[in-house]
């Protein structure tokens, strides 16, 4: 992914000790392993790379490096930490191996809107597709990832609309598939991106093979043709 703020102030330093990726990475492993970040050419021509993690360390954010999404395995080399974020400016200070993700501002806006936000992932999923569905919070389609509009959006969505931030989850319209999920902990913000995941593929499989009986299974006043069922179906099934 292009990064589309300044990173210039980036100090590139030897790898992060293994202990400082216990936490995250397994769930990056996870991820991986799922589809839900790493590298999709025919899915996401545009963006094939994507996908990324990160924790609250003292200060800093401790995240995924750009680029590194289509890495099987994770380490030490694959991590950027986060001192300063300038949001006004658009720039980043940071250290690491790698440079930050494209997607630190975005990270940097959960955790500086919600108090509680320790971990927050980012990953992409042909079942978001249908968020719609299920009213959750969604930003602008017009806003890109990476960039002060996302942000801008982030902050809408948390402060002025005044979401239930025990939701933990927010679409983003304007980057396909992608979501944006969060907690006080790494098994939070990854139980609730499951959780919407599970609810996503209960759905489909109900309209599947019970088209006829939609409104069994659809929220109220909602809807969906079946022939979105089919295709849902095929892509989740990928």
């Amino acid at each position: 992914m292009a990064i589309k703020f300044d990173n210039t102030r980036h100090t590139f330093t030897a790898p992060f000790d293994e202990s400082l990726i216990a936490i995250i990475n397994p769930y990056r492993t996870h991820y991986h392993k799922k589809k839900w970040i790493g590298e999709n050419r025919i899915l996401y021509p545009k963006e094939p790379v994507y996908g990324n993690l990160s924790q609250i360390i003292g200060e800093s954010i401790f995240i995924s490096g750009s680029g590194t999404s289509s890495v099987e395995i994770a380490d030490g080399s694959h991590y950027a930490m986060v001192e300063i974020v300038n949001s006004l400016e658009n720039w980043v200070k940071s250290y690491g191996p790698v440079k930050p993700s494209s997607e630190t501002m975005t990270h940097h806006s959960v955790y500086s809107l919600v108090d509680d936000a320790k971990f927050v992932f980012h990953s992409h999923y042909p079942g978001w597709r249908i968020h719609d569905l299920f009213d959750l919070p969604t930003t602008h389609e017009d806003a890109d990832y990476g960039t002060q509009f996302m942000a801008e959006e982030f902050e809408r969505l948390l402060l002025h609309n005044k979401i239930n931030t025990q939701q933990r989850i927010i679409i983003m319209a304007g980057h396909e598939d992608g979501i944006v999920t969060w907690g006080d902990s790494a098994l939070t913000a990854a139980f609730v991106m499951h959780q919407y995941a599970k609810k996503c593929e209960i759905l489909i499989g109900n309209l599947f093979r019970d088209y006829e009986h939609k409104e069994k299974y659809l929220p109220k006043g909602k809807d969906i043709s079946f022939e979105k069922v089919e295709e849902m179906k095929i892509l989740l099934a990928a």
